[in-house]
């Protein structure tokens, strides 16, 4: 094994484990109330991340875009870093809707970036400042994954927590 294969944090596909279960995310397993644990299965899993979505009064364009990063999510139980791209197209779906708001809103046209438009909505008492801080949070982490220079690993409760941040940050950018 070569030292970038012994550095790899997910497994490499061939033509014959393309369509198996990556068995990288098997320690994941439902906590019950009395404080046993259960397997969890490939569709609990996916109940789990197709449960949350975005309020209809998020324009049609971001709950799109919102869905795709979900359909990514899902597959991750095949391909453990689809959990890393679905959270990733997370923050897309951020930078859309930010610039979708600023476009509602008649921003001037020089707010183009994701900072531009986030300093633009805040300076209009748009977001509490717990909220500007979460947007910022999302703004770093996409800058991060954009510049990447070696592969990140998401996990799955990661990718499923990004999920809910996500819908309610901007189900509040919408209110």
């Amino acid at each position: 094994m070569s030292e970038s294969e012994s550095r790899r944090l997910f497994r490499k596909l061939t033509v014959e484990n393309w369509r198996a279960h990556d068995g990288t995310a098997d320690q994941i397993v439902n906590i019950k109330p009395d404080g046993s644990t259960s397997e969890i299965s490939d569709d609990q899993w996916a109940a789990l991340i197709l449960e949350t979505e975005l309020s209809t009064r998020v324009p049609e364009d971001i709950r799109n875009l919102f869905e795709v990063a979900q359909g990514v999510l899902c597959y991750g139980a095949m391909f453990y870093p689809l959990y890393t791209l679905g959270s990733e197209q997370l923050y897309r779906v951020f930078e859309a809707a930010l610039q979708h708001k600023c476009t509602q809103l008649s921003s001037p046209p020089n707010v183009q970036t994701f900072s531009q438009a986030l300093s633009w909505i805040q300076a209009r008492g748009l977001l509490l400042e717990k909220r500007y801080n979460q947007w910022e949070a999302a703004r770093h982490l996409r800058n991060m994954a954009n510049h990447a220079d070696r592969q990140s690993i998401c996990d799955p409760t990661m990718a499923v927590g990004n999920l809910r941040i996500a819908s309610e940050l901007i189900d509040g950018l919408f209110e």
